[in-house]
């Protein structure tokens, strides 16, 4: 009899980059500041980013680094890996992009690795045995990670200038007032609310049923202020969690909540390039 091998423990032939901080290409020294994780025969392309720049002060000195550049110029690289599709998952192509990058941001060839079937589980792995030494590392929480993943993100410019950000919101069904940290407007205004859902279903249902019945009171109530509202929730689930991600999008859905899963976040960042309205100065 044939035995069944656990997904999880199968082994792929996967390729590496490491992203690179080297704010001086004659000394050519250089500081790890990501990771791009590559499995052609997964499908999958993922990028981690550090958002502690702590590494590169002491490698490097304070000076006068324009920090907000770097985030800027980060992120404009993990948008470009997130959201370029299926034209970039070749071996070739991430080599002739990692050779375009040669600035202050840049990345090494691809380098030979094995991944698992969970490849974000590896992703995860290598980012912190080779970028986030544990000297380095400090304990943060679910949703401080997944707010420093948005502001990394948002901080690109053709987004940031889109964006509204620290809105107060009252809900008066509930009797408070909810600060959601970004929004964007394309007839409606856009409530994006960072959420981590967690694993277990009860408790998801639980958050998803509160975001739901706020979504609803904003949508159908216009605010005097701001005018018509849409929330959005994006979402950080435990990994391989598709059912709990089907189960909160069908009951925010349901009350005019959209959901954006994590590991869509570049399909809300191209929304708000294509769609949404610069903020005026």
């Amino acid at each position: 009899m044939t035995e069944r091998t656990n997904q999880t423990t199968m082994r792929h032939r996967g390729f590496y980059s490491l992203v690179q901080y080297c704010p001086d290409l004659s000394r050519l020294e250089v500081a790890n500041v990501g990771v791009v994780l590559f499995c052609a025969e997964l499908n999958y392309l993922g990028v981690e980013l550090t958002q502690n720049h702590t590494r590169i002060s002491q490698m490097f000195g304070r000076g006068q680094r324009d920090l907000k550049r770097l985030r800027a110029v980060k992120a404009g690289l993990e948008e470009r890996l997130t959201s370029a599709g299926e034209d970039l998952k070749s071996l070739d192509r991430l080599n002739n992009l990692a050779a375009l990058h040669v600035n202050t941001i840049r990345m090494t060839r691809f380098m030979p690795c094995r991944v698992s079937g969970t490849p974000q589980v590896d992703l995860q792995r290598i980012f912190e045995e080779l970028v986030e030494l544990p000297k380095h590392r400090k304990p943060v929480s679910k949703f401080e990670a997944l707010k420093k993943t948005l502001d990394d993100r948002f901080s690109a410019p053709e987004v940031s200038r889109r964006l509204r950000r620290d809105l107060k919101v009252r809900i008066p069904i509930l009797d408070r007032e909810e600060e959601i940290p970004y929004g964007y407007q394309n007839g409606r205004l856009n409530l994006i609310a960072p959420v981590v859902f967690p694993k277990k279903q009860a408790a998801l249902e639980d958050r998803a049923a509160k975001y739901a019945v706020e979504g609803k009171f904003l949508y159908d109530n216009p605010d005097s202020q701001l005018g018509e509202m849409q929330m959005l929730v994006v979402g950080d689930f435990s990994p391989g969690s598709e059912d709990s991600v089907n189960v909160a999008e069908r009951i925010l859905e349901s009350h005019q909540v959209r959901l954006f899963p994590r590991r869509k976040l570049s399909e809300l960042t191209k929304e708000i390039r294509r769609h949404g309205h610069v903020v005026p100065s």
